[in-house]
Parts: structure tokens; C-alpha cells; sequence
């Protein structure tokens, strides 16, 4: 799991403003946000130590017309899976952004942490 991290860490180093990167496990009730790099408060308006707290309030700043989508395309998806997917947030001041998700390919089969960009 360490691995993960320090990847995304050192991804994180290189990433042009605005760009954030997840990483996503599965949970109860969807999804969370297990650990991130980049500059997430500008995109959701979550700041950074919120979001470390409540890692499920990612799968909640989703727009409600897409989250059903959004958390069905995640759950089904093996290890072995790749996948490219557009959505809305809606951020903490209520304006609405697009988000493109991609699927990082199988390299951390072993894990149930699933990395995005």
C-alpha cells in the first residue's frame, strides 16, 4: 500500500495547477477518497484535511443526476479494468465543474485501493 502512495506522491510533484489525482477504495455506501495529491480544494472546494477526515464526501460532491453512474461505473470494476469517465461535481460554493476520470491500468493488482487521475 506505501507504494501507492509514494507514486502518487511523486505524480502529485508534477501535476499542472488545477489537476488533482485520488486514490478510491471501495466502502458501505459507494466510494472514498483514501488519499490524494494535488490541488483538490480548487476543483470541489473540499479543502484538503476535510476530505482526510470524511473521505466519502468525494462520492457526495458528485452531482446527483451522475452519482448513481458514477458509483454503478466504479463498483464494476475488476482489477484488471480500465475506464475513462466524465462527471459533475457540484463544489462547496455550489458552482458545477466537469471532472475526467481515468482509471490507472492494473499495475497495483494486490490492492483494493483504486487509483485515479
Amino acid at each position: 500500500m506505501q507504494n501507492i502512495h509514494q507514486a502518487l506522491a511523486v505524480l502529485g510533484d508534477h501535476l499542472p495547477g488545477g489537476a488533482a489525482v485520488l486514490t478510491l477504495r471501495p466502502a458501505s455506501k459507494g466510494f472514498e477518497a483514501t488519499h490524494f495529491v494535488g490541488d483538490v480544494g480548487s476543483i470541489s472546494g473540499i479543502d484538503r484535511l476535510r476530505l482526510s477526515r470524511y473521505p466519502g464526501l468525494w462520492l457526495h460532491a458528485i452531482h446527483p443526476d451522475g452519482r448513481g453512474h458514477v458509483a454503478q461505473a466504479l463498483a464494476e470494476l475488476s482489477s484488471h479494468s480500465s475506464l475513462s469517465l466524465e462527471y459533475r461535481i457540484l463544489t462547496t460554493s455550489g458552482d458545477e465543474r466537469f471532472i475526467r476520470a481515468a482509471r490507472i491500468s492494473a499495475a497495483y493488482r494486490t490492492s483494493r485501493e483504486r487509483p485515479w487521475a
